[in-house]
């Protein structure tokens, strides 16, 4: 069994050379080479814009190479949600969007002919619990409302039990790494240039452009995109008092059954889909990052759960983050009056809502009328349902904030503890006979790491950021190491 996700095993990765010269200018930077971002290129491509991409690992293989890779406008309880906190019209309107990027990445893939094990599948939403019944027949509302069709089902069709379900047809399901790997190759056989292995730390507003810093050199843009996970900078945003993290679990087993794209409304969420002819993939036990901190619990659970149901061997395991808006709405567009584009919050949808965002954006700045500019704006109007989930949030955020400074040593840290050398918080964990240090504070908001004993990785319980054993950062939103000074 591979702690890896079937994608990055599963596909060739293309790196590329491009070194990044003193002072480079250009009118347009995107940083963050995932589907969002990628997906962004691809469109200004297409209207004969010029721009650079910056990425701080390689394209794709940051969340987007962590995801099931569905594509489905049936999103769980989605459309219920977003009815009770605005109206049936943004409901609809959202739907619409989703649907407008399954067309969008379908005519994509015969386009430019993109090898990503893209296939029709039925998708279903379902509980397995009677008590959740009536919670899948409020959604229902929905779908007849809008007249869209669909199936009432009691069963699926790998026997998993469940209790009552709805069946959608003409959804699809892809290899995400290979789709965002064949426009990465279409972009950089043009005479736009991708810089990977390149982080950025800081965007700097001048008088008529941006500087921004990266660890490789500055590059001076007219227009910043940023696509990346989760934007690096607060202000003026405040995407972190907007948002929350979800962790979720994955794994992928050798298995051949018929092919579906499901989803149950409970929490937590279980999802299931197939790939190829033989492989299974299988999520679960998805918390906010706030909740949970014995990861090797729910690695475990995970594994359980499908056990009890199905028997295929388990060949992959991954982890995956989420970032969760209060209103089950993602943030797309400009950042108020400055040229910065920003995509993000995509609720567990971001293959969708990827490939959306690079057309919202790219129509931003060509000046080109968007239908849906209003609903994912970063500016739309507070609802009552929204601030109450904001203070929510917020609040228990900031609880993990002060927990995670009380609490040093869990239990089931087995390995790794938390001491204090001359003031400052220091992270060790034990392997092989080796001892590894790290600073125990997130360089982003300043929250203590929790150990991940089951991925060997200092996670933060408050914004997502990831670590290594020997303090390299792995995912955002912090762009720094953890590493300890060397004296």
């Amino acid at each position: 069994m591979k702690n890896i996700s079937i994608w990055k095993d599963q596909t060739k990765i293309n790196n590329n050379n491009n070194v990044l010269t003193k002072g480079l200018e250009t009118e347009i930077l995107i940083i963050g080479c995932g589907i969002s971002g990628l997906s962004t290129g691809l469109e200004l491509l297409e209207n004969n814009k010029k721009f650079i991409m910056v990425e701080k690992k390689q394209c794709g293989m940051g969340i987007t190479a962590n995801s099931t890779g569905k594509l489905t406008f049936a999103q769980g309880s989605i459309y219920d949600k977003i009815t009770k906190t605005y109206n049936f019209s943004t409901a609809f309107k959202y739907y619409q969007s989703q649907k407008d990027a399954m067309k969008k990445a379908y005519n994509n893939i015969k386009r430019y002919n993109i090898d990503c094990d893209y296939e029709i599948v039925p998708s279903y939403i379902f509980t397995d619990k009677d008590n959740e019944i009536e919670k899948i027949k409020k959604e229902e509302i929905f779908y007849k409302k809008a007249k869209i069709n669909y199936k009432k089902v009691t069963s699926l069709p790998n026997n998993y039990p469940i209790k009552y379900g709805l069946k959608f047809d003409n959804t699809a399901i892809f290899n995400p790494l290979k789709y965002t790997q064949g426009i990465k190759k279409i972009i950089e056989q043009s005479k736009n240039k991708i810089f990977e292995n390149t982080t950025v730390h800081e965007v700097k507003k001048m008088e008529n452009k941006y500087k921004v810093i990266t660890d490789r050199g500055v590059i001076y843009a007219k227009k910043v995109i940023v696509t990346t996970h989760y934007p690096f900078f607060i202000k003026p945003v405040f995407i972190p008092f907007k948002t929350y993290i979800e962790k979720s679990y994955v794994l992928a087993s050798k298995l051949k059954s018929p092919k579906i794209s499901a989803i149950t409304l409970s929490k937590p969420t279980i999802s299931q889909r197939n790939y190829k002819d033989d492989y299974f993939i299988f999520a679960s036990n998805s918390h906010s990052t706030s909740n949970h901190y014995n990861f090797s619990k729910q690695f475990n659970e995970l594994m359980i759960k499908y056990s009890n149901s199905f028997l295929g061997d388990i060949k992959y395991i991954w982890s995956t983050h989420d970032i969760m808006t209060n209103d089950s709405i993602p943030y797309i567009g400009k950042i108020n009056k400055e040229e910065i584009y920003i995509a993000t919050g995509f609720n567990k949808w971001g293959m969708t809502n990827g490939i959306l965002s690079g057309k919202i954006i790219s129509d931003s700045i060509l000046h080109k009328h968007n239908c849906y500019n209003s609903i994912f704006s970063l500016k739309r109007k507070f609802s009552l349902i929204r601030v109450l989930n904001l203070v929510k949030n917020d609040f228990k955020t900031f609880t993990t904030l002060i927990l995670t400074k009380l609490v040093k040593n869990h239990k089931f840290y087995n390995h790794a503890k938390v001491v204090n050398i001359n003031g400052e918080n220091i992270g060790i964990y034990y392997h092989n006979g080796k001892e590894y240090r790290v600073k125990n504070t997130c360089p982003h908001m300043k929250c203590s790491l929790i150990f991940n004993e089951f991925e060997k990785t200092w996670d933060c319980p408050c914004h997502g950021s990831r670590f290594d054993i020997r303090g390299n950062v792995i995912s955002g939103p912090s762009t720094y190491n953890i590493k300890l000074d060397k004296k």
